[in-house]
């Protein structure tokens, strides 16, 4: 087993003022898990609720073998070290936290008005 990290984007069924309060300067990370099977690594990358299935995001069961979100780029092994290494620094995850909490905030919000629409 193994983790992976990969950099994604916000995409186009999250509204616009949505996205734009996301920092530009922040790159959008994504983790996941694979596990070699018969010398074969396979995704394993179960990250949206079964609520946002019915609003057309990608809801993963665990053997689907792709991740939740399209990944524009895979970290190497050695950037994902550097990765790891950056954010066990507190004050990187306290300034990343502040500095995207607006987007955040908005997300959820909107994540929440989805799974109360679709009910």
């Amino acid at each position: 087993m193994r983790g992976r990290v990969g950099e994604t984007y916000l995409d186009e069924q999250i509204p616009l003022e949505v996205r734009n309060l996301y920092p530009a300067n922040i790159p959008l990370t994504h983790f996941w898990a694979e596990i070699e099977i018969e010398n074969n690594w396979r995704i394993l990358d179960a990250s949206y609720d079964p609520e946002l299935a019915k609003v057309g995001f990608i809801v993963n069961e665990w053997d689907s073998n792709r991740t939740c979100f399209e990944i524009t780029k895979a970290y190497t092994h050695e950037e994902i070290i550097e990765y790891q290494t950056k954010w066990s620094d507190p004050e990187c995850a306290r300034s990343y936290f502040e500095a995207i909490g607006q987007c955040a905030t908005a997300l959820n919000n909107w994540f929440e008005t989805l799974r109360m629409e679709s009910k």
